[in-house]
């Protein structure tokens, strides 16, 4: 998560024009975790994370146009379709590494209630 990418910091980077970005990210965490267990499938691995990955992309669209005062059109092009193609493969990834591995842990004693 490049938190504070291109030399940014402080609080400019969590309130600034990407900060709906940032934010979405506790949407994302929140909402991926509630819909996953460790008996998920790697179909709902993937579908789960990529509704938080939308959802960033709706904070990131809000920020850039409410804070930085982009056209919902221009947010679209410059802070979602640039992205759409190498998320899903990162998705993908996430989707085919962390089936396995949750098959493994989900008999340690963190993963049990």
């Amino acid at each position: 998560l490049p938190v504070f990418a291109g030399g940014g910091a402080g609080l400019q980077a969590l309130v600034g024009p990407t900060a709906g970005y940032l934010w979405f990210y506790l949407v994302y965490s929140g909402l991926t975790s509630s819909l996953t267990d460790s008996k998920s499938g790697v179909v709902k691995i993937f579908l789960a994370n990529l509704l938080g990955d939308a959802l960033v992309f709706v904070g990131g669209i809000l920020s850039l146009h409410f804070l930085a005062g982009m056209p919902f059109e221009k947010a679209l092009v410059v802070g979602v379709f640039p992205f759409i193609i190498p998320d899903l493969g990162k998705l993908l990834a996430i989707s085919l590494i962390s089936h396995p591995l949750l098959q493994r842990l989900k008999n340690q004693a963190y993963f049990t209630n």
